[in-house]
Order: structure tokens, then C-alpha cells, then sequence
């Protein structure tokens, strides 16, 4: 799963090394975009247009999901709020990379 996904060129090469990518994003023009600059390998992934902050997590917990990428919002608060969703709605959760946090 990545948690935003802006054009797309990391949610590329995640579907060439994953079966299945979830990119999860709250601006359909990036959705959009995205899915051009994935091409063919688009039947790898689910663009799922979602507003991290006020949209139910609880949906994502039927999702095996191994790995997240959480590149959404670049605050102290987004992160670490997006941090305690994965970790509580994701059982299957394995690892977790953060992106652009150094802020």
C-alpha cells in the first residue's frame, strides 16, 4: 500500500516487485495522472481515492497488506497519524517506510 502517490513513478516500479499495489490518494487528478505513468502494469494496482485523515480506516482492514509507504502528509501529525491507523487497521502489516519525513 502507498499512502500518496503524487505522479505515480514509485507505484510503478512497486508493481513490478508486488502482485497487488493499493496507491491511496486524495486528489483524482494524481490518481488519474498516476495511473497513465503506471501503464500496462496497472492491473497490478487499485487507485483508491481516500482522504486519509477523515475517511473510515476500517475498511482497509480486509486488505493482507505486507508493506506501506506513507508519503501522504509530510507534518509531524500526518505521519504519526497515518503511522497509528496502519498499525491499528492493518493486521497483516509486516513493515512500514516513511517517506519525506524528516520535517
Amino acid at each position: 500500500m502507498e499512502l500518496g502517490i503524487y505522479h505515480g513513478y514509485t507505484t510503478r516500479i512497486l508493481a513490478t516487485i508486488f502482485k497487488k499495489v493499493i496507491a491511496v490518494d486524495i486528489n483524482k487528478g494524481l490518481l488519474q495522472l498516476a495511473a497513465k505513468n503506471v501503464g500496462p502494469l496497472e492491473e497490478n494496482v487499485v487507485f483508491l481515492f481516500m482522504d486519509l485523515m477523515s475517511d473510515d480506516w476500517r475498511k482497509m482492514a480486509n486488505n493482507d497488506v505486507d508493506v506501506v509507504i506513507i508519503d501522504a502528509d509530510h507534518t509531524y501529525q500526518g505521519v504519526r497519524r497515518d503511522a497509528e491507523n496502519v498499525l491499528k487497521h492493518l493486521p497483516t502489516l509486516k513493515w512500514i517506510v516513511f517517506h519525506d519525513t524528516w520535517w
